[in-house]
């Protein structure tokens, strides 16, 4: 498994389980870079790009994506280093479908 060591503003240590289809950028990044130089990296390349999309939207996106595939809060919160449940159950509302689950377990 591909990781990224993408430790925090608080410095508490996250390491990041990379999509395979992303690895060979990953590796291409450079070492020790930090969220403020990876984010000013992408404003560059968007802006050259002429794409509209920051680079919170993209963790936006991530996390919406991980609820919808039906992966638990708690794993979407580890994943993008949430530092609190009530930043990712912002997300919830994105699959209604485990509330019906945990209802069709009661017979």
């Amino acid at each position: 498994m591909n990781l990224l060591d993408r430790t925090s503003k608080t410095r508490t240590l996250q390491m990041v389980p990379i999509h395979p289809a992303v690895a060979p950028i990953v590796r291409r990044l450079p070492l020790g870079a930090s969220d403020s130089q990876v984010t000013q990296d992408w404003n560059q390349a968007r802006e050259k790009l002429g794409i509209d999309c920051r680079w919170h939207d993209l963790r936006h996106t991530c996390a919406s994506w991980l609820v919808q595939a039906g992966v638990p809060l708690h794993t979407v919160a580890e994943i993008l280093g949430h530092s609190s449940m009530a930043v990712t159950k912002r997300y919830v509302h994105l699959a209604p479908k485990h509330l019906a689950d945990a209802m069709a377990k009661l017979r």
